[in-house]
């Protein structure tokens, strides 16, 4: 009996102790958290507190205290919109994180950087970061920091289309979530699984977990969670078809975030509220949304920002190179005192110059590398838009060979076939690869003709691209005719006379 009773015993105190490791970080990062000593603080008073928090930190010996508020200032400065200080106490946090050589400190931290890659549109960066953190928390047994990655990842893959994938990851998070995720997490596995199951086809059933997501983060006072929650309900109703429930909706939530000051949030209600009046045949209305969308997204998140991010990371990544160049010399000096005796200072210089042009010559030869193969990516991807296109192309000719009927319109409608072939997710990623390929290249194409369209910036960059006429209607999912009707527009609104050439001018743009 009494053997029976410590094992019992045993086992209890096994458990505990192992709970109390999963929620270890995380909720140490909550409670730790000075601001909690308050029930409302305005943002800039949230700063205030933070800070000073940092600098108490700082004069402590513990580097998760020090992370702890490095990461509360990233959290601010994130919902006031100045990413590239964000990004600098995030950096500061990373390299903190990395000399502890913790696992489960290095998972946490990563997943802090996918959301910023998310903001800034980097979704290939963040997914690899989100993997990276997923195996980080598996290696020091924090199940919450796995659930959260998995849950992360299912969303970034819903959003991205690819519905299958994001099933899977959802249905291996939720088990984790029910058992260690407070409630606020819950809320936002809630509110991320709804969203699948709307882009999914599934409005009618998201509409109940997004309401429960409302109702937590409105309950816990998680304004901003509160505000992207609202957005995604009335999108539920707009893809139901229930147009006068979506714009009274995103209204609210409109009125909603300015009132909270969630700036940021509004980028999708002004979308949102977009599509639904173009769907419902308000084009006059969509357009005023549509151009809001643009104006707030360009201001919020500009090349300017992600310059200045670049440049941060650059500077620190080159202040450790330096430092480890210094160590390796001082490493150098002390190996080597007999032969500098014989041979001087005047070799130690040599072999530094040597060494500094190598660097030099390796760094030029790795970024020429990486700009060759940002456009090979770039192809490869035009490649695969083409051979997709051509194949749902040839699919419909089958089709109609076949006599099944099928509703088309007669006009060669770009959006419509844009939603249709071109998706979203396609044009982001084309983006994405072009920009990387051609740096600045789309920036100043719209700051030297700010009046050219969406369409028509696509089919100047094709035209860049050396894209045919052939391939560029494939890849639009529309016609020639109306690709040579387009590049009509095109040289129009260029001002281009007949001797003008418009390959010409794109090519030396």
């Amino acid at each position: 009996m009494k053997l029976c009773t410590g094992s019992i015993f045993l086992i209890f105190l096994l458990f505990n102790l192992q709970l109390n490791a999963q929620y270890n970080f995380n909720s140490g990062f909550e409670t730790a958290d000075p601001t909690n000593d308050f029930e409302e603080v305005e943002l800039v008073d949230k700063m205030a507190i933070h800070e000073a928090f940092l600098t108490k930190a700082l004069a402590d010996t513990s580097a998760l205290t020090k992370v702890y508020a490095y990461v509360y200032l990233y959290y601010d400065y994130l919902r006031a919109n100045d990413f590239s200080t964000a990004a600098d106490y995030l950096i500061k946090a990373e390299h903190i994180v990395e000399d502890s050589g913790k696992p489960g400190w290095k998972g946490w931290i990563r997943q802090r950087r996918a959301i910023l890659e998310v903001i800034l549109d980097n979704r290939e960066n963040a997914l690899e970061v989100y993997k990276e953190s997923i195996l980080l928390c598996r290696q020091s047994g924090d199940s919450l920091c796995v659930a959260k990655g998995l849950e992360q990842m299912g969303s970034m893959y819903a959003q991205m289309d690819s519905f299958d994938i994001s099933k899977v990851y959802f249905e291996r998070a939720f088990p984790l979530l029910e058992t260690y995720a407070p409630t606020l997490t819950k809320g936002i596995s809630y509110n991320n699984y709804g969203i699948l199951l709307s882009r999914q086809g599934q409005p009618r059933e998201a509409i109940e977990y997004m309401d429960r997501a409302v109702d937590i983060f409105t309950e816990e006072k998680e304004y901003l969670k509160a505000g992207k929650a609202m957005n995604n309900l009335a999108d539920a109703h707009r893809r139901l078809g229930e147009y006068l429930e979506a714009e009274d909706g995103f209204l609210k939530t409109i009125e909603f975030n300015k009132s909270h000051g969630l700036d940021e949030n509004l980028i999708r209600n002004y979308l949102g509220l977009s599509e639904t009046y173009d769907e419902s045949g308000n084009y006059k209305a969509s357009k005023q949304y549509l151009e809001r969308f643009y104006d707030l997204k360009d201001s919020l998140v500009g090349a300017e920002t992600k310059l200045k991010i670049e440049k941060l990371e650059s500077d620190y990544e080159l202040q450790e190179k330096e430092l480890e160049l210094s160590k390796s010399k001082e490493e150098l000096i002390l190996a080597n005192r007999a032969v500098e005796r014989f041979f001087g200072y005047g070799t130690l210089i040599l072999l530094l110059g040597a060494f500094l042009i190598w660097r030099w010559y390796l760094q030029r030869k790795q970024t020429k590398e990486a700009l060759e193969e940002n456009k090979r990516n770039l192809k490869e991807l035009t490649n695969l838009l083409l051979e997709k296109n051509s194949k749902i192309i040839e699919f419909e000719e089958k089709l109609e060979k076949s006599n099944v009927s099928k509703s088309k319109s007669n006009s060669d409608d770009v959006p419509f076939y844009n939603e249709r072939v071109l998706t979203e997710d396609d044009w982001t990623s084309f983006k994405l690869k072009f920009d990387r390929s051609y740096p600045n290249y789309r920036k100043r194409l719209r700051q030297q003709h700010p009046n050219l369209t969406d369409g028509e910036e696509r089919l100047y960059l094709f035209i860049k691209l050396n894209l045919s006429t052939a391939e560029t209607a494939t890849i639009l999912g529309i016609s020639k005719e109306s690709v040579k009707k387009n590049r009509y527009r095109l040289r129009k609104k260029l001002e281009l006379t007949t001797e003008d050439s418009l390959e010409d001018l794109v090519q030396t743009f």
